[in-house]
């Protein structure tokens, strides 16, 4: 049988081509390639916050040997504003969620049932293979693919045959009374959100269909590993986030279309470079400062980008660590009034110094990285295969020590906690990691400081466990390198600096770390009497 692949184009030729070079690389090259090409000019109504945009015709013209093109730029083949018309009632068009484009492309996918009746593969154009998908093919089935079950408790997670790689047999389609979608089960399609149309995307009511077949062997369900091994999904690639508005409004979030030249493969190539850079955020940090940057370029770091967030009249990087300025060994980065806004200063250097680096570590103040099989951090990076590597934490005691003193941290902490000490959330905080990560990744996203969440992959440096998401912790090895964290320090620097500043990432653990300074604090440290006498003295406790 004829191995056919289809790709829907929708103002998307770079990504489209991307995707059919990843394919004939992995042993496709054979392959019938069809794009069927919906490219169009759509005028966007404003929606919440967005502003009108439009979206320009961007056709799939790239001649490509092999490749044949069904144009639907003008509607030729499917006319989709015709058929959207039979749905008066449809949900409203959104620019965020392109309902709308979904419904055209569940539209598509079942007209490609008459147009390809002896089965093809659906391949997303945002989607890379990484591997062969021969397998995939399985005439005697009616899809195989990966099937994304319910999330309890998220209405709009439902299940459904993911249809970024999915390979779909029409014939046995037919037989079994399986259709790509229903419109009664569409939501995109009606406005009524009751249990019976409370569907959300693309291939939902197709699972359904292949569920409800006897045998219901008609369907393979590969598994997340699998699946996740065939390809990298670079989601909506067509689109980039809009960093222009992020200061007016962190939480909301902005997009614009027509940039898929920032998603193309040479994006996603890894920097030619091979510099390594920290990126760092503090306020109050200038007692500490110096010590962080001398440490880590020590061990072989390029380059630190430390971001300052203190506050209008508080202290300023640059009046202790000018040399290093000078030097051109530190950046500093005004970033100073902004209320736990770590992972959006992550985000920013990133964007900002991403593709000229080979890696970028992200790290606190107060986390010192310790390499234990080597003296130099490119040691250790040069021979890891993966996009994002994990060191755990070894929480540091204060060494029952009162009050500051003008000495080196590594000099003053010299005891770790014990293995299984809780922090103040009851979690194993030497569980916990922080990150380097890869640099020239395409997309990338920190929703807590630990770890981003990246199309790529994930690994502890010391090679035994890999992670297929963004895990922030999990049991601790020191076999190659760890973080010392001197997360307390003194009670009186806990209590008179980190208490006053917070935390830089979320307002709930800062307003938890305020409502209980002491207690968190033992979480780390013993309870001494010298320790209680300085509490009742500066007024802490009675």
């Amino acid at each position: 049988m004829k191995k056919t692949v289809v790709i829907i184009n929708f103002n998307t030729p770079e990504m489209t081509e991307a995707a059919i070079m990843s394919l004939r690389k992995h042993g496709g090259k054979d392959y019938r390639v069809i794009v069927f090409d919906n490219s169009t000019d759509v005028d966007y109504p404003e929606s919440n916050s967005m502003a009108a945009m439009k979206m320009c015709a961007r056709p799939f013209t790239k001649k490509m040997a092999g490749v044949e093109v069904i144009d639907n730029t003008r509607g030729q083949v499917i006319d989709l504003d015709a058929e959207l018309a039979k749905f008066p009632d449809k949900n409203a068009l959104s620019v965020v969620s392109n309902n709308n484009g979904s419904a055209r492309h569940i539209i598509t996918v079942q007209a490609l049932f008459d147009i390809v009746p002896d089965g093809f593969l659906l391949l997303e154009p945002d989607v890379l293979l990484k591997r062969s998908v021969d397998f995939m093919f399985q005439p005697n089935r009616c899809a195989v693919g990966y099937i994304q079950e319910h999330q309890p408790g998220n209405r709009f997670d439902i299940p459904r045959m993911v249809p970024m790689l999915c390979y779909i047999n029409p014939t046995r389609c037919r037989e079994a009374g399986v259709r790509y979608y229903d419109p009664d089960r569409c939501w995109m399609l009606r406005q009524d959100r009751s249990e019976k149309c409370n569907w959300y995307d693309t291939g939902a009511s197709f699972l359904e269909d292949i569920k409800n077949q006897k045998p219901k062997s008609s369907g393979i369900k590969l598994s997340r590993d699998l699946y996740l091994s065939l390809m990298d999904h670079y989601g909506s690639g067509s689109w980039r986030r809009d960093k222009s508005r992020r200061a007016d409004n962190v939480s909301t979030e902005e997009w614009l279309m027509n940039r898929t030249r920032l998603w193309m493969p040479e994006t996603w190539a890894r920097p030619k470079s091979d510099l390594v850079a920290v990126c760092a955020i503090g306020r109050l940090e200038n007692r500490y400062a110096k010590e962080f940057v001398s440490h880590h370029l020590k061990l072989g770091f390029d380059k630190i980008f430390i971001y300052d967030n203190n506050h209008d009249g508080e202290e300023k990087f640059d009046t202790v660590l000018k040399t290093y300025i000078q030097k051109k060994q530190v950046e500093i980065i005004d970033w100073r009034g902004r209320e736990h806004d770590q992972c959006h200063a992550y985000r920013d250097c990133y964007t900002r110094y991403g593709n000229d680096y080979q890696w970028i570590a992200f790290f606190d103040f107060d986390e010192h990285l310790k390499l234990t099989t080597a003296k130099n951090i490119k040691q250790v990076l040069n021979g890891i295969d993966a996009d994002c590597v994990c060191l755990n934490w070894r929480n540091m005691t204060d060494n029952d020590l009162v009050v500051y003193t003008n000495s080196p941290l590594e000099k003053r902490f010299t005891q770790a906690a014990p293995a299984h000490t809780n922090d103040h959330n009851g979690i194993i905080a030497n569980h916990f990691v922080k990150s380097i990560v890869r640099g020239g990744l395409p997309w990338i996203y920190w929703k807590h400081p630990h770890t981003p969440v990246i199309k790529g992959t994930y690994m502890y440096i010391d090679g035994k466990t890999r992670l297929n998401g963004n895990a922030c912790y999990t049991n601790p090895d020191y076999g190659v390198a760890r973080l010392d964290h001197f997360t307390t320090k003194t009670i009186s620097e806990w209590m008179m600096i980190k208490v006053k500043r917070g935390f830089g990432c979320k307002a709930s653990n800062t307003e938890k770390l305020r409502k209980n300074p002491v207690d968190v604090f033992f979480c780390y440290n013993e309870r001494t009497p010298m320790k209680m006498e300085w509490l009742k003295m500066n007024g802490f406790i009675q």
